[in-house]
C-alpha cells in the first residue's frame, strides 16, 4: 500500500478519522492529499488545488476533512460524497494547526493569521479585513465568505 504514495516525498502528516476507517495522507511537496481506506484497502486522491497541504484534520463529528495550504487556502473535503469546497482569501500565509469542535466548528491557526468563532471567522494581524465563511451544521458543508 505504501507504494499508492509518492515514492520519494516525505510524509509530513497523517491524521484518522473520527471511526478509524480513513486516514489522510500529506506528503512533502505534493499537491494532492492521499486517503487510505482502511476496508477497501485502496487510496482516494484529493486534487486539493493547493499547493503545498501544511495541514489536515478529520472533523470528531462527521465527514469532513480540512486541508490547509501554504498559501492560507483552506479545502474542505467530504468523504462520504467525496466532493470538496475551496475556501480562499487574502491571506498569504500557511495554515499550520487547527480543530474541529465537538459540534462540527472548525479553528484553525496559522503565520501572521488567526481563525475561529462560531462560524469559520477569519481575521489577520497584518491585514484590515474579516471574513467569515458559514459551516452548515447539518450538512457540514462550507460556504462563504461573507463579509
Amino acid at each position: 500500500d505504501a507504494a499508492l504514495l509518492e515514492a520519494k516525498a516525505q510524509t509530513v502528516g497523517l491524521e484518522w478519522d473520527k471511526d478509524g476507517e480513513a486516514v489522510a495522507i500529506i506528503q512533502a511537496g505534493v499537491d494532492r492529499v492521499a486517503v487510505w481506506e482502511v476496508s477497501s484497502r485502496s487510496v482516494v486522491y484529493i486534487d486539493t488545488g493547493l499547493k503545498e497541504p501544511t495541514f489536515a484534520r478529520w472533523s470528531k463529528s462527521g465527514p469532513q476533512l480540512a486541508i490547509g495550504s501554504s498559501k492560507g487556502a483552506l479545502v474542505i473535503f467530504r468523504k462520504d460524497s467525496r466532493k470538496k469546497v475551496l475556501i480562499t482569501g487574502k491571506h498569504s500565509k500557511a495554515i499550520t494547526c487547527g480543530d474541529w469542535s465537538s459540534d462540527n466548528r472548525l479553528a484553525l491557526g496559522g503565520e501572521h493569521c488567526a481563525f475561529g468563532g462560531g462560524l469559520l471567522k477569519a481575521q489577520c494581524a497584518h491585514a484590515h479585513h474579516e471574513r467569515t465563511y458559514g459551516v452548515d451544521k447539518k450538512t457540514g458543508a462550507a460556504t462563504g465568505p461573507r463579509g
